[in-house]
């Protein structure tokens, strides 16, 4: 057994590479009684020679050892590294959850998760909630069964993220029970994937984002257009990728994919996803009204016309542009409307263009003529037609629209590059090659297009065109400019031979060397290959031979210069350079590191801050002492600079000693003391006692000990336990910052018993003024229970500014998920409903916007805030905030509310109140029930003017999302018939045919000047061919006789 034990401590000190290996070989090789003897014997040492006794423990497999390690307090944390690699039982790892503090229990929870322990970690979930938290029991999400993920998503939103990864169906089930929000990614992903079911989350017309809506039309847009005809909505829609296969929209009728499309608003004006899904003749005509406009000077495309035009099939493009350019126009509107149309012409089109403009103005109308032939060679020109197009733009590679030409050319098909001359690439590539202009991306651009041409040879067998090419390829890659990508990272300290090596291009194996053949024979003696009559002088043959290598998909081999072996007797500044290294790696070497005196003296070196914080883990226990007792020196001179103690002390693992360092040490290290030994030191209550001690003091030492307490009391076993602080709260000797971090961390423990101390807190005869309004925002937690609402309503009304603790914006957020929203959101009303009867105006308007803001969960809170705007002692300014907070609402649930706090503004207004009338002025509310409410109550307060504007806003929108509606019509009528300066021109765009006709038609029997000139206007947005129709022109004539102001306008508007 002796010989066993020496050996073991023998090995012990060899290297970390070694070590573990040699360790492993000799346990495994012992018989049961040899290993119980040997362990024993370690076990009687210290720490160190217990960890290696469970190490042996760990490589021999006996788990009795391990979780014998698991009930040492001593001993948890590296036998739970342990558990990771030997299975233990699971009571086991049970007691660690139930005994241990937070730290051990997380290494329980890494444990279940790496080993996927699904029913063990399903098991503990309710322990570990109830003892750590819910952020501990994360990771026991993503590793629990669904139906316990299920129970717990409504609860907890680490629950309910991972259901929505792993289940998502499971999700959308919780989702709708709760009527929970989701965001706009998981309404995409339900929409996707279970569009029937997600259908129900669109209870409010923005309850769901544009990309959730774009996967319903895809996927259900018959479904989706019943219930927004049914609720009369218009929604927001983003463009999203369609699904695969064929489209349920594709077999929806015309009539109703034109109403989901006016239902439906693109968020971006250059996207329209459903209008590819439009009949061909709707788009023919839709497009062709937009390009009739092409003949007038002030012609410009609509945002996504290209993309537009792009669903359309190339016969129906040519028919389109060519009506748009048959318009004769002056020659600067010509050019303009081919510039904005010359992406979507053919090449017979351009050129009929360039001859009725004659001779380009100057360069860069030359240089862009030849991108735009290059790019109309892209819609089906023939391979003989794209060559001669090259040969014909050649005078542009010697201008600065290289870069344009050559990224059209790489965007060619393989067959139209086919018949393209050699010639013709090697002009423009070594022209680009030759050029200072060229920069990396032309000529990466320059490398796509002769790869797709050196591919079309191969697919063709021409070896021979290939093997030409390619020489160009090789050319384009050895210009410096190139930024090459690597194939793999060089070797450190070994520099590559060239900049860095590009990755090999993929060639069909059985012409590779046939290609290699070929072009070892047009190659020419002494120059860069192919180069014709131009020579370069760069030319580095083995680079080229590398190059080819690579090219072909062939692995070079590069030699690896021999290692420096790395040693501790050089000079200093050499020795420090191998630091790192030795003390990671070549760990053996540490002592002789450390015995030289020069790289051991702080005033010379740094050593601390060059070995790693990791290092001294694969150290052994002698050299970890050494290394030790040099912190130590480090952290006692005080001739140092303080930062450096401070990171000494932060890196010793022996508490003892650093306690011992404790008694007259500066402040800043007495701090990084204490914040360690609250990390390193075992959780006594000795320990907690010394942290408690120094707490009581101000500076940073007291900081420090406060926080160190706060480590500590996590770290020990056991509920957290409350009784230090409560002596810091309750001692008049305690310094006021620690009193107050005191507080805050008993408000976050938001237990029964914290909530008890907070309240004993309050009644404290010595509470200082400082501290109270830390114990009035921790028993916020508590507002469900009618004491602390009392406790609460006596210090917001008393302690001051504390009334900005009710914020209203908080949503409620507390740790205590436990406490049911909805019990919290009541006993917020009710605190609410004491506070407005204060008097202070501060008080009472911000409980007013706390009730409106948690409405959704407490109904009575909207009725809180209407009771209080119909007193008539309810000041102005609590008046204001009501009212801006009741705007904020997103949808119509709160518009009788809405409307009783616009009747108080417009009687304050009307008793000649001014600020009354400003606030009428200046609201914007979201909802358009609320926006026509406040139209109506600035045309009752006498806000006339301002009215008609509101209104005339609200009809606008109307227009665009295809709505009509008569109230808000006849409003704005009757305002400006009263007063015709109050009419405001039409900024929304009539572009629904059977709108327009109602609307007009109900203008023409309403009668009166204003409905008159508003009929003119809107009629005139009408396609020209649909107001020739003789419907039309019976309604033309109708306006007509209404006025003559009517009349005129439409004569200005025909001449």
């Amino acid at each position: 057994m002796l010989e066993a034990l020496s050996e073991v401590r023998r090995l012990g000190s060899l290297s970390f590479a070694k070590r573990g290996r040699a360790l492993a070989l000799l346990a495994r090789g012992w018989d049961q009684a040899t290993a119980d003897r040997v362990m024993a014997a370690l076990d009687a040492g210290d720490g160190d020679e217990r960890r290696l006794a469970l190490d042996l423990a760990t490589y021999r497999r006996d788990v009795a050892r391990i979780e014998e390690a698991l009930r040492d307090p001593m001993m948890r944390r590296a036998a739970l590294s342990s558990a990771r690699r030997v299975p233990v039982s699971d009571e086991a790892l049970l007691q660690v959850l139930r005994e241990g503090n937070r730290r051990e229990a997380r290494g329980v929870v890494l444990i279940l998760h790496r080993h996927r322990l699904v029913a063990q970690a399903t098991a503990v979930i309710p322990l570990v909630i109830a003892r750590h938290g819910v952020g501990l029991a994360t990771r026991l999400f993503a590793t629990c069964d669904l139906d316990t993920l299920e129970h717990h998503a409504a609860e907890h939103e680490a629950a309910w993220r991972e259901l929505v990864t792993r289940a998502p169906e499971r999700g959308l089930r919780v989702a709708l029970a709760t009527r929970r929000k989701v965001t706009a990614d998981e309404a995409t992903l339900f929409c996707t994937r279970y569009p029937g079911e997600a259908l129900a989350l669109l209870v409010r017309q923005d309850a769901l984002h544009g990309r959730a809506i774009h996967a319903l039309a895809m996927a259900r847009p018959a479904e989706l257009l019943e219930v927004l005809r049914r609720n009369d909505w218009t929604v927001s829609l983003a463009s999203g990728p369609p699904p695969s296969g064929s489209l349920p929209i594709s077999a929806l009728p015309a009539e109703d994919v034109l109403e989901l499309r006016s239902r439906c608003k693109p968020l971006d004006a250059s996207a329209d996803p459903l209008f590819r899904f439009l009949p061909l003749t709707e788009r023919e005509r839709l497009l062709g009204a937009e390009l009739e406009q092409a003949a007038t000077a002030a012609w410009s495309p609509r945002p996504g016309m290209e993309a537009r035009l792009a669903t359309m099939p190339p016969a129906s493009v040519t028919r389109l542009t060519a009506a748009a350019l048959t318009p004769p126009v002056d020659p600067d509107t010509r050019r303009k409307r081919l510039q904005a149309l010359e992406k979507h012409l053919d090449l017979a089109q351009l050129r009929s263009e360039h001859e009725a403009l004659g001779a380009a103005r100057d360069r860069g109308e030359r240089a862009a003529r030849m991108v735009a032939l290059v790019r109309s060679l892209r819609r089906g020109a023939d391979p003989a037609t794209c060559a001669s197009v090259l040969v014909e733009v050649e005078p542009v590679w010697h201008g600065p629209s290289r870069h344009l030409v050559m990224a059209e050319l790489a965007e060619l098909s393989d067959r139209q590059v086919s018949e393209i001359p050699v010639q013709a690439y090697r002009d423009a590539l070594l022209t680009t090659v030759q050029s200072r202009e060229s920069n990396a991306t032309t000529l990466a651009q320059a490398e796509r297009a002769v790869r797709k041409a050196i591919g079309s040879a191969i697919l063709r067998d021409s070896v021979t065109r290939a093997a030409q090419l390619l020489g160009l390829l090789v050319q384009v890659r050895l210009d410096p400019r190139v930024r090459w990508r690597a194939d793999k990272a060089p070797a450190p300290g070994q520099k590559p031979s060239m900049e860095v090596l590009p990755n090999p291009l993929r060639i069909a194996g059985g012409l590779a060397a046939q290609l290699h053949a070929a072009y070892e024979g047009v190659r020419l003696e002494g120059t860069t290959p192919m180069l014709g009559p131009v020579a370069v002088g760069r030319f580095e043959p083995e680079a080229e031979r590398l190059l080819l290598d690579l090219l072909l998909g062939r692995t070079p081999k590069a030699p690896r210069p021999p290692r420096e072996p790395v040693t501790c007797g050089g000079p200093l500044d050499e020795v420090m350079g191998y630091v790192p290294e030795i003390s990671l790696k070549e760990t053996a070497l540490v002592d002789e590191l450390l015995d030289r005196d020069d790289i051991t003296d702080p005033h010379k070196t740094d050593l601390v801050a060059a070995i790693s914080p990791s290092a001294p883990g694969r150290w052994t226990p002698s050299q970890r002492r050494r290394f030790t007792q040099h912190l130590l020196r480090v952290a006692r001179d005080a001739s140092l600079d303080l930062s450096s103690r401070v990171r000494a002390v932060g890196r010793v693992e022996d508490a003892p000693l650093l306690l011992e360092l404790l008694p007259g040490a500066a402040g800043p290290v007495a701090a990084a003391i204490l914040a360690r030994c609250a990390r390193i030191a075992p959780p006594t209550a000795e320990l907690r006692r010394l942290f408690l001690e120094r707490a009581r003091r101000s500076g940073v030492v007291g900081r420090a000990a406060m926080s160190a307490l706060d480590v500590l009391s996590e770290r020990m076993p056991g509920p957290l336990d409350l009784a230090p602080y409560r002596e810091l709260l309750l001692s008049k000797d305690c310094a006021v910052v620690n009193r107050k971090s005191a507080a805050r961390r008993v408000s976050a423990a938001a237990t029964g018993e914290a909530r008890d101390l907070l309240m004993q807190a309050w009644r404290s005869e010595d509470l200082h003024p400082s501290v109270r309004p830390d114990i009035l925002s921790g028993l916020l937690r508590f507002v469900d229970r009618a004491d602390v609402r009392q406790v609460l309503i006596d210090g917001i009304t008393t302690v001051p500014d504390t009334w900005r603790l009710l914020n209203p914006g908080s949503r409620l957020l507390f740790p205590n998920e436990s406490q049911a929203r909805p019990a919290v959101a009541r006993g917020f009303v009710a605190l609410a409903e004491v506070l407005v009867e204060c008097g202070e105006e501060r008080i009472a308007s911000t409980a007013a916007r706390v009730c409106i803001a948690q409405h959704d969960l407490c109904s009575e809170g909207l009725g809180l805030a209407t009771r209080l705007l119909a007193e008539a002692r309810t000041s102005g300014g609590v008046l204001v905030q009501t009212v801006d907070a009741l705007s904020r609402l997103p949808d119509d649930a709160g518009l009788p509310h809405w409307q009783a706090a616009l009747a108080r503004l417009v009687a304050a207004a009307s008793g000649g109140r001014t600020w009354a009338a400003a606030r009428l002025a200046r609201i914007a509310p979201r909802p358009r029930a609320f926006r026509i409410a406040l139209a109506l109550a600035q045309k009752a307060a006498g806000l006339r003017l301002m009215a008609a504007a509101s209104l005339k806003e609200i009809l606008d929108v109307d227009l665009v999302e295809v709505r009509f509606a008569t109230e808000p019509w006849s409003e704005y009528l009757a305002l400006v018939d009263e007063q015709p300066a109050r009419r405001i021109p039409s900024t929304g765009k009539l572009r629904d045919p059977g709108l327009a006709a109602s609307l007009i038609d109900w203008l023409i029997e309403h009668g009166g000047l204003a409905a008159a000139l508003s009929a003119a206007e809107l009629s005139l947005q009408v396609e020209k061919q649909l107001r020739d129709s003789p419907a039309w022109r019976a309604r033309l004539d109708a306006i007509r006789a209404m006025h003559p102001d009517a009349a005129e306008r439409l004569l200005l508007a025909d001449s």
